[in-house]
């Protein structure tokens, strides 16, 4: 074999090396709790290490992810996003979703399916070492790696302007994130409009003093 072969072999490999390793990286962040926990903060890893490995909160009543007396055990801020990226709904639709309030550990995501055609407001309860298995009515998990779609901030122009929202974000999260062209295409049609009773719900809330 060349000399070029050899290096051009060497190079190819060191390529896919990378690769890999970039894949794997990729993997922890969207499917291993323990890899997630290691990325929070200090004061909101000792929150989590301190909850409880539950599907659902003890002496919870309502609706389960729907009522903020029954949120979803999530482990921290990104284990919400990775936990609400795999939902779909039982027609197949998912969702783009970002946190609109946070009072005490229960956070309020408002979530809109890729169509724009359901709106929906759901609890989730951050400080868990462990995200919950149980499921929201209407929804199932994908049974792919799902690639990430919210965010636990909030904009008024969600979620139109959902790339400029990605090109903001920590680089070791960033490539976890699903391309517009993932997502359907509709990001920044005229079809996300909150309905009404959308709105209606979102200032229940904030008087509830969820902000």
């Amino acid at each position: 074999m060349s000399v070029f072969k050899q290096l051009l072999n060497r190079r190819m490999s060191d390529q896919e090396d990378r690769l890999n390793h970039e894949l794997d990286n990729l993997q922890r962040v969207m499917e291993d709790e323990a890899f997630q926990n290691s990325l929070l903060d200090d004061k909101t890893a000792a929150e989590v290490a301190r909850g409880d490995s539950v599907d659902a909160l003890v002496m919870s009543s309502g609706a389960f992810g729907f009522d903020p007396e029954n949120p979803i055990p999530v482990n921290g801020p990104l284990g919400a996003v990775t936990y609400l990226s795999r939902l779909k709904t039982h027609s197949g639709e998912r969702l783009l979703f970002q946190c609109v309030g946070r009072k005490d550990g229960v956070r309020v995501f408002e979530c809109v399916t890729y169509s724009g055609r359901r709106w929906f407001v759901l609890f989730l309860h951050i400080y868990h070492p462990r995200k919950s298995t149980f499921l929201p009515d209407g929804f199932e998990f994908s049974g792919d790696v799902a690639m990430f779609s919210g965010f636990v901030d909030a904009s008024l122009d969600f979620p139109k302007d959902y790339q400029q929202r990605v090109d903001k974000l920590d680089d070791r999260i960033k490539a976890a994130y699903a391309t517009q062209a993932r997502l359907g295409g509709n990001i920044g049609a005229s079809s996300f409009v909150r309905p009404l009773a959308h709105w209606a719900k979102l200032d229940a809330l904030a008087v509830r003093g969820f902000r």
